[in-house]
């Protein structure tokens, strides 16, 4: 009988100063301009005296929760590896680009700040993250435009840029503004009227219509507002350009946006009308902005009207139709369970206290190159499963919904389930059933919103 023998990797393998850990690889998806990253990290560490692969996933928000999410693995298991990643950043769409140690570090702290300036709780796991908090990473002024530049995805067209432009701006995100503005003399000479002076210029990535000597001071809790000549750290916060097309100190999510040319063509100028909401309210802004055709960044932009709105108003604006299919299930089937959880194995799952939510997404975010965006266009479709036997298909159209009751019934054949009820709303409503606590879909309706046309 030949022996199999197994090399077992010792704690001698790594190298020394090595403090028990190595980096081996990390990759980041280029979302950045969405608002939210997924980072991957793979280290040798010392367990039991033997080097183990540790894998990390991060979910990272630059707009108001910073590190919002962290899950880990241990080994090579591809598929535990798989499933991790698909519960916690498959949602994103977008491709993953390499990143260095420094650049993981550096971006973890970058969001780590977020926590601290809006007093999120980091989630749970701190201890096996927190080694890569400290010391403070600084970046050169070259290796952040390269890594920011990196990590945002497609801006290859006017579209792209406008809307991106827009989210960011009503995100009060200045990272992803100073990224979308065109870059000119003034911005170029930044470090050397920094040296000249002595002290750090409020300058940023400006341009002639986003004049120096106008722009706002930067937020409180120590931010950076204009790195120093060679060094970028995670505190690193570009002053905002000063348009008014959001003046709120809250961030806003820009649900809609419809982009128009405007003017002569060789103006390059566009009309934007932007459906937004922060704090449960809703807003439509038109903004006039104009872009350097040749660095496809925003030369201006200013706010030509702002109307508040109800939400009805906004759901017909949008044209947010909601499809939802209600089925009845053999939750306690072990073949339900088996075949359905084969299903949804590559979408992203969210708990709730009644049941989980999966969604399927798109594998890119296209949609934000069109002339219209809507922010749901990433979905293709969601799944919710309730802890009382019901499975809910959603999806925003007719053609969506039915191709999903296709794809769900032949993965669940023969019969494990049947549909109750069919309904479209004319205006979102599975996340208030979700929060509402009812177990049952269709007494939520009769008793919380009245039947809708079926």
């Amino acid at each position: 009988m030949d022996a199999k023998l197994t090399v077992i990797r010792g704690g001698k393998a790594m190298e020394p100063g090595s403090r028990g850990r190595q980096f081996i690889s990390g990759y980041v998806t280029d979302t950045r301009l969405m608002g939210v990253i997924g980072m991957e990290l793979k280290w040798d560490v010392i367990s039991d005296a033997r080097v183990v692969t540790l894998n990390q996933i991060f979910y990272l928000d630059a707009e108001e929760f910073g590190l919002e999410s962290y899950t880990e693995a241990l080994g090579d298991n591809p598929e535990v590896i798989q499933v991790e990643r698909n519960r916690l950043i498959g949602a994103l769409g977008g491709n993953v680009v390499p990143v260095t140690e420094a650049e993981a570090r550096f971006i973890l702290q970058s969001y780590v700040r977020i926590n601290k300036q809006f007093r999120q709780n980091l989630p749970t796991g701190y201890e096996k993250y927190k080694f890569m908090l400290t010391p403070v990473q600084h970046l050169s002024r070259k290796e952040y435009d390269s890594l920011f530049s990196r990590i945002s995805g497609n801006t290859g067209s006017p579209n792209f840029v406008l809307n991106y432009y827009l989210m960011r701006t009503f995100a009060r995100d200045r990272r992803g503004i100073e990224f979308l503005t065109a870059r000119t003399e003034e911005s170029s000479a930044c470090a050397a009227q920094r040296n000249l002076a002595g002290r750090p210029a409020a300058c940023g990535s400006l341009t002639s219509d986003f004049a120096a000597s106008e722009a706002p001071p930067a937020d409180t809790c120590g931010v950076q507002a204009c790195p120093e000549s060679d060094s970028v750290t995670a505190d690193y916060q570009p002053p905002y350009p000063p348009c008014d097309i959001y003046s709120q100190s809250s961030p806003a999510t820009m649900c809609r946006n419809t982009i128009e040319p405007y003017g002569a063509a060789e103006d390059h100028t566009y009309l934007c009308e932007s459906v937004i909401e922060y704090a449960n309210r809703y807003h439509i802004i038109v903004s006039e902005i104009r872009l350097d055709p040749l660095q496809n960044r925003v030369v201006s932009a200013k706010k030509c009207s702002s109307l508040r709105i109800t939400s009805t108003e906004a759901a017909m604006i949008m044209n947010c139709s909601e499809f939802i299919t209600v089925y009845d299930v053999a939750g306690d089937s072990e073949l339900f369970q088996d075949a359905f959880y084969s299903y949804v194995e590559t979408f992203t799952e969210t708990p709730y206290e009644t049941g989980k939510l999966y969604i399927d997404f798109f594998d890119t975010n296209d949609h934000v190159g069109r002339s219209e965006y809507r922010m749901n266009d990433d979905i293709r479709a969601m799944y919710y499963l309730t802890d009382f036997n019901q499975l809910l298909v959603i999806a925003y159209s007719y053609e969506a919904v039915f191709e999903a009751e296709l794809h769900i019934t032949l993965a669940m054949m023969p019969n494990y389930m049947r549909v109750s009820r069919k309904y479209e709303f004319r205006e979102p409503i599975i996340y208030e059933f979700i929060k509402s606590n009812f177990e049952d879909f269709n007494e939520f309706l009769s008793i919380v919103c009245g039947q809708p046309e079926n």
